[in-house]
């Protein structure tokens, strides 16, 4: 048996940093929809909790463009990279003959 563990870079995360109180929150929400920035949450759990998440960023460089439309706003947001935990498990079986023309072999991935 073998086992992989990978951890993948999935995207990048703009967010703003939790704010004392979930009223805070909410009203930083309100002010930066008056100024105009669209697709933004208050995060409400876990250690982030009152922080505003303003967009998680596959593809290089877009998390950069959202940080820059902010700061043009006078908004200073950051970034932090997201990742993903991976593990697989392999099974390596070994034929004591060779196989013959006929079959073929292939791999398969059990998830």
């Amino acid at each position: 048996m073998i086992q992989e563990a990978r951890h993948d870079k999935v995207a990048d995360w703009v967010y703003l940093p939790p704010l004392p109180s979930s009223a805070a929150a909410r009203e930083e929400q309100r002010r930066l929809g008056d100024l105009g920035v669209q697709d933004l949450a208050v995060v409400t759990t876990g250690p982030m909790r009152n922080g505003l998440s303003l967009g998680l960023f596959a593809e290089p460089g877009g998390a950069l463009r959202r940080v820059a439309e902010l700061k043009a706003l006078g908004v200073t947001a950051r970034i932090e990279p997201r990742y993903r935990d991976l593990e697989r498990n392999f099974m390596v079986v070994r034929s004591a003959t060779v196989p013959d023309a006929d079959h073929s072999w292939r791999s398969v991935a059990c998830e």
